[in-house]
């Protein structure tokens, strides 16, 4: 796998920001993923959005070389794991890209 070796712009970076705000107004953090083959949650693996009590979640469709990946399964795991992850990682790393750029 390669990685995107080019330099981000502010103008990237405000991209960047702004799809990630767009997605937390429909789903606010913060975003836990939740994985049947760790949690044992009963069911099938999602990532939970915001306050609990108000039942936002995020179901991910599986779909490797036309099959279907449902839980429990590591794969779909995994990804529900990246993906739960996602929206604060993201905005860690805008942080601290911007604070390492106010450092020069």
């Amino acid at each position: 796998m390669a990685l995107v070796r080019s330099e981000l712009s502010d103008n990237d970076l405000n991209q960047i920001e702004e799809r990630l705000r767009a997605a937390l107004r429909v789903i606010p953090a913060p975003w836990t993923p939740l994985r049947e083959t760790k949690e044992g949650i009963g069911g099938g693996s999602f990532i939970q959005g915001g306050d609990p009590e108000r039942d936002h979640e995020i179901n991910v469709n599986l779909s490797l070389e036309g099959a279907s990946v449902f839980s429990p399964d590591g794969r779909l795991d995994d990804v529900i794991e990246f993906l739960g992850w996602s929206a604060g990682d993201v905005a860690r790393l805008l942080a601290e890209v911007r604070r390492l750029r106010d450092i020069d």
